[in-house]
């Protein structure tokens, strides 16, 4: 694992990354879209699964580093590193939460509940995230 992040730390620092304000996903919004359910599961997957000890903790934080420089999407790219800057996320299941609630209300979404994660499932044993209203949301992946 060490040695993996090694490696994309020199190719993060060794090779230019296209930082143009165009998009550079495919044409299709579906892609785009597909792209960062995928990226937030694996992020709250992360955060729930991991034991946050000292070493771990530091290890998320340059994996967000490395993202926020690798992210297929130039435009998600750069908010990802503006957001990073700004609402730096820990390494828990609410943290996370709290973190992509402030992406879903940039993009105009629905925030979900974040104290509900000491309520009910998690996202894992439930495939679906349950807001303190009782419904469940799925769209958060």
């Amino acid at each position: 694992m060490l040695r993996i992040l090694i490696l994309l730390c020199f190719l993060t620092a060794t090779h230019s990354v296209d930082l143009s304000p165009v998009c550079t996903c495919p044409d299709s919004c579906s892609e785009r879209e597909e792209l960062g359910r995928g990226t937030w599961r694996l992020l709250h997957s992360i955060v729930e699964h991991i034991e946050p000890t000292e070493r771990n903790r530091y290890r998320f934080q340059t994996f967000l580093n490395l993202l926020a420089e690798l992210y297929p999407c130039s435009v998600c790219r750069q908010h990802l590193r503006t957001n990073l800057d700004t609402h730096r996320p820990r390494m828990d299941p609410v943290g996370m939460c709290r973190f992509h609630n402030i992406v879903n209300e940039q993009l105009g979404k629905p925030a979900f509940h974040c104290a509900s994660l000491f309520k009910a499932p998690t996202y894992m044993e439930t495939n679906e995230w349950t807001t303190d209203r009782g419904f469940a949301a799925s769209r958060i992946m």
